[in-house]
């Protein structure tokens, strides 16, 4: 899988994760934030699995321009070391899109949330 592919899987993954089924409704322009926190932690998870992947092209995947990307990571990098509930629902997003993406497995994003779950 390309690395743009990989990033718009684990886009697919993370909104999923939060919005259910119907997460292509939801637009990437939202700034909510509750919306802005997914995304943040999208974009972080997306930087650490797809590093070649650079700002614009991941800026491009959530329709938002480099400079977005870049205080995304530093805003996100902050929360992970000073926020417990950051850092904790990173990580198991984090491990939910890795379970995901592993070619060892062919895990739905249902089956990988309820083992998450437990």
């Amino acid at each position: 899988m390309k690395d743009s592919e990989t990033a718009k899987r684990i886009k697919e993954i993370i909104y999923r994760h939060y919005y259910g089924e119907d997460y292509s409704e939801i637009s990437d322009a939202k700034r909510s934030r509750e919306m802005s926190t997914v995304r943040q932690i999208a974009m972080m998870i997306t930087h650490e699995i797809v590093p070649n992947l650079g700002s614009c092209k991941l800026g491009t995947i959530y329709k938002k321009n480099h400079a977005t990307v870049l205080y995304s990571y530093k805003t996100m990098s902050n929360l992970i070391e000073t926020e417990k509930d950051i850092s904790d629902e990173y990580a198991s997003v984090k491990r939910l899109v890795k379970s995901i993406l592993s070619p060892n497995t062919n895990m739905s994003l249902s089956r990988a949330v309820d083992i998450l779950e437990t």
